[in-house]
């Protein structure tokens, strides 16, 4: 694909769509540098090509230069309201800059356009909960497992299992937030049932057996963490130190022999 659409600019370089899409697949690519390059070339010849503007204003965010990403978001909100993709990476933006309740503020308008989406409402729910309103959060984690998300979003049955699990990973953190264990399993075992590769899930069940003394349930999961592919295998480091008893250490060396 990327050679079709070089080949296009060869053919008309004021093609700017051509520059942008291009600059999307060298993105994906790993090539930062040459996809903000065509990014660029397609704004010089389309200020307004929205996509573009996202494309840049991601890059620049990557870059860490995020008063710059945070003008092009704003811009494409000003030309399009509607556009959930600018909505949420700016709300990403002012959240990893510890301005939670700025980023809220940034998504709330959205849900006039994207209440069905149910992408949006997860990043929502996330927000909401990290903000201090539980409640509000609990619904929109509701909303995501009780709607289909295929007759909402063309997304891939992958992507519709993987925010379904979050949703079910997320309400049992509110569980955990009120020391009910119990209801926070139950929770967790339909998470990873949706999506058995959830590693956070697989974790908190994993601890909420450890500290009950359950050392079978623990053992299972933690050997369930040790068989996913190696690609999304955490390290083992990351799991021994979610708690530091020895006993703890002890299992974790068991699951990963």
């Amino acid at each position: 694909m990327a050679e079709y659409y070089y080949r296009a600019i060869q053919d008309d370089p004021a093609f700017a769509s051509a520059h942008f899409k291009l600059g999307h697949i060298l993105e994906r690519r790993g090539n930062i540098p040459a996809a903000e390059s065509r990014y660029r070339q397609a704004l010089a010849l389309r200020p307004d090509l929205i996509p573009a503007n996202i494309g840049l204003a991601r890059i620049h965010y990557l870059n860490r230069s995020d008063f710059l990403a945070v003008d092009l978001l704003e811009q494409v909100l000003e030309w399009e309201p509607r556009n959930s993709e600018a909505r949420i990476y700016l709300a990403r933006i002012h959240q990893s800059n510890s301005k939670l309740d700025k980023a809220l503020d940034t998504l709330k308008p959205g849900l006039a356009f994207h209440k069905e989406n149910l992408f949006f409402r997860l990043e929502i729910g996330k927000l909401n909960y990290a903000t201090g309103n539980p409640d509000e959060a609990l619904i929109d984690y509701r909303y995501i497992i009780e709607n289909q998300i295929d007759s909402i979003d063309p997304v891939s049955q992958k992507e519709a299992q993987s925010l379904k699990s979050e949703a079910f990973s997320s309400i049992a953190q509110l569980h955990l937030d009120n020391s009910d264990s119990i209801q926070a399993e139950e929770y967790l075992q339909k998470a990873i049932e949706t999506m058995p590769y959830n590693f956070p899930a697989l974790l908190k069940s994993a601890l909420i057996a450890f500290n009950q003394n359950d050392r079978s349930h623990a053992l299972n999961r933690l050997k369930q963490i040790a068989s996913l592919p190696e690609e999304i295998r955490p390290p083992l480091q990351s799991i021994t130190k979610a708690n530091r008893s020895t006993n703890w250490t002890s299992l974790v060396n068991e699951a990963h022999k």
